[in-house]
């Protein structure tokens, strides 16, 4: 599995009897093979300087962690909502080595087990470099996928210089040779 690195996030301090998402992850897990679904940052932003865009994306991560971490669970379905955040794993952050074509098969690779058992991804990006990178993940696990994505712009551009970028994901899932 490609190399993690733990959350940098802690949960809020907050009375006993007010227990946010951060307290409640993974509580119920021997080990993250036991979790139903799965939190895996992906700290990259090169697609977006590539594509001409604004970096800083790859602080996202974190910054999402820190606030989904504050939430309260939902009083309404506190029995349901707290059983799915305990068999939920949050991995950390991917490290991010090399060109962006390689961290994105690298999560591709570490969300693939996953998938194979059934659990649920959940991508933290980073620029949408990481939906080409999820998707694969989908195809290495042999596991159909569906894209919906809601965005400004449907993200199908040709590559630049035979090279990925945020705006191009879905085109490289269309054209993978898994489809």
């Amino acid at each position: 599995m490609p190399p993690f690195d733990p959350p940098a996030i802690s949960p809020p301090e907050t009375a006993p009897d007010d227990p946010r998402v951060g307290h409640l992850l993974g509580r119920a897990l021997r080990g993250v093979e036991e979790a139903r679904a799965v939190i895996l940052g992906f700290p990259c932003d090169e697609g977006v300087r590539r594509n001409g865009g604004r970096p800083g994306a790859a602080a996202a991560p974190d910054a999402l962690r820190q606030a989904l971490y504050r939430f309260t669970p939902d009083a309404r379905h506190a029995e349901a909502f707290h059983d799915l955040l305990a068999h939920t794993a949050d991995l950390g952050n991917l490290r991010v080595e090399g060109t962006m074509e390689e961290a994105q098969r690298a999560l591709g690779r570490a969300l693939a087990p996953f998938l194979q058992r059934g659990a649920v991804p959940i991508v933290l990006g980073g620029g949408h470099e990481t939906a080409f990178g999820h998707f694969l993940g989908y195809a290495e696990a042999g596991r159909a996928v569906s894209i919906l994505n809601v965005d400004a712009h449907a993200d199908v551009r040709p590559l630049r210089d035979g090279r990925g970028h945020s705006g191009s994901p879905f085109r490289q899932a269309l054209e993978h040779p898994s489809g």
